[in-house]
């Protein structure tokens, strides 16, 4: 259940992360003239890596909050944060981030069992 909530909380993250100053119709859908995004080399380490320094933080490493997350009512997330992980209280609905974001460069780690 808690990977399907960490899939469910990636997918929603990602389809609502940066936002750019340029609409998006200002570009064809593969125009190579869009602007890019500046390209983050993945450092080599054991254990999670450093957040890189202009990224917005939706679910802490730790797992400890959801602050970030509100309800689609703009009320606080009715989710819940057990043992560092993210899990649906049945009946509280979907949850959204409270900023809103368009195009992005996505950054993500998750950690399956061996």
């Amino acid at each position: 259940m808690r990977l399907l909530v960490s899939l469910l909380s990636l997918f929603t993250a990602s389809s609502v992360l940066a936002q750019s100053d340029l609409r998006p119709s200002d570009w064809l859908q593969h125009d190579l003239t869009r602007p890019q995004p500046e390209r983050v080399t993945p450092l080599p380490v054991d254990g999670p890596a450093p957040v890189p320094a202009d990224a917005t933080v939706l679910i802490p490493a730790d797992g400890s909050s959801l602050d970030a997350w509100v309800s689609l009512d703009g009320s606080p997330a009715g989710w819940m944060v057990v043992d560092g992980g993210v899990e649906v209280v049945p009946g509280t609905g979907d949850i959204r981030t409270k900023d809103t974001f368009g195009d992005v460069q996505l950054h993500v780690e998750w950690k399956a069992p061996a």
